[in-house]
């Protein structure tokens, strides 16, 4: 084999060992392309989670999570952890990792860093708030649709309406209608002489200032009968 073939061989290598290394997987053993219903597989989606072997050493850990919440110094932590993993090669499991096709056991320091998650990780309240619940609702303001056709041939409103008694100004009206060019009427108790007046008596005087009568209806706005 030529020299350029065995060094690009052996940088090969070299890489490959290098990332399982980083993975956490042993070169030296591997298992085959399929591994047992006892192993646990390490990695993300369905293939690992939904492992058999992986779901029976869930279990198993989560057994020993009150342990480990008991222990106080790192070795007796450490104690459960070596513990958890000998309980499971003992049934005749191995954790493992997949690699470019193939399946390899996992290195003693990526065992350890698999229990110690497990142990670490504390289980959701059923109850528990989610981010979604604290966001406020959305604003759902609803404005009723008033009929008022409905309410103006209401006969209970009307009747209530026509209860309230209108304005009169008689007085207003009586003292004040010559300004209008109309002769005062005499309501009795006098001769009425001294209020027969006109507009054409008035003629000669400067012009009659608008009358006090409608002055009173345009500031009211109500017409009066």
């Amino acid at each position: 084999m030529p020299s350029s073939s065995r060094k690009n061989l052996v940088i090969k290598k070299t890489t490959k060992n290098r990332q399982m290394i980083k993975k956490g997987l042993d070169l030296s053993r591997c298992i085959g392309l399929k591994p047992g219903d006892l192993d646990c597989v390490l990695g993300r989606g369905g293939e690992s989670n939904h492992h058999v072997g992986t779901k029976h050493f869930r279990a198993l850990v989560d057994s020993r999570k009150q342990d480990f919440a008991k222990a106080i110094t790192n070795r007796e932590k450490a104690d459960v952890v070596w513990g958890c993993i000998a309980s499971h090669k003992a049934n005749g499991g191995r954790i493992v990792g997949k690699w470019e096709g193939s399946y390899y056991e996992a290195t003693a320091d990526k065992q350890y860093n698999k229990v110690i998650q497990r142990l670490r990780e504390r289980k959701k309240h059923p109850n528990a708030i989610t981010k979604e619940q604290c966001q406020p609702p959305p604003s759902t303001i609803c404005v009723p649709v008033v009929d008022m056709s409905a309410i103006l041939s209401n006969e209970t409103l009307a009747g209530w309406l026509d209860s309230f008694e209108k304005p009169f100004f008689p007085v207003v009206e009586d003292e004040f209608s010559f300004l209008d060019g109309r002769e005062a009427v005499d309501t009795g108790g006098s001769s009425g002489t001294d209020l027969d007046l006109t507009l054409a008596d008035l003629s000669l005087a400067e012009p009659a200032a608008p009358s006090v009568l409608d002055a009173f209806q345009a500031e009211f706005e109500y017409p009066m009968e």
